[in-house]
């Protein structure tokens, strides 16, 4: 708590000291300070538009409607409020259309013709969507969307860090100790 006062997670420390909380300012500064940093951030404005439209919606949107039901209903890290619930169940249902539709085409990447922070950022929120949410009704409906999120999940740097992709069979419930 001395380095992070406000004991936010994502925190991260550079070799140097430097202190930085938020996840998209992590993942910024940290494709900034790479050799990739064009490809992940964009090489012209129009780029590096879509690709913060996309870190903000994975942050924003997807954080909340796949990670907090999550929160809820398995870690209890919150209190069940099934209205709450409800509504971010619903408004992923929304994010999910709207990654599909998205990538119509059988497209690769959200921005462009290789991966960017967008996708890195949307892929990571996927792990929850799929494993608890994205039952064989959810995916038939997304075709486009787990072909995307399966490519990037045979990627063995993805395996490293959340494991084989999951799917669930039966989408999470409000009480999910009677599933």
């Amino acid at each position: 708590m001395a380095k992070f006062p406000l004991g936010k997670v994502p925190a991260f420390e550079g070799h140097d000291g430097f202190l930085l909380t938020e996840s998209t300012a992590i993942a910024s500064y940290v494709a900034q300070s790479g050799p990739k940093a064009d490809q992940l951030l964009g090489r012209d404005v129009k780029s590096q538009a879509l690709i913060k439209q996309w870190t903000s919606f994975a942050e924003g949107e997807m954080f909340q409607n796949a990670f907090m039901p999550v929160a809820m209903a398995v870690m209890k890290f919150y209190p069940m409020n099934e209205a709450a619930f409800d509504r971010h169940v619903e408004n992923l249902e929304k994010d999910v259309k709207a990654l599909e539709k998205a990538l119509e085409g059988g497209k690769k990447y959200l921005v462009g013709d290789e991966v960017t922070m967008a996708d890195l950022m949307v892929v990571s929120f996927m792990y929850y969507i799929t494993k608890y949410f994205a039952d064989a009704e959810m995916r038939k409906t997304a075709p486009n969307l787990m072909a995307y999120f399966e490519s990037f999940a045979a990627v063995p740097e993805y395996k490293k860090y959340f494991g084989e992709a999951e799917y669930c069979e039966k989408r999470l419930a409000k009480d999910a100790q009677k599933q």
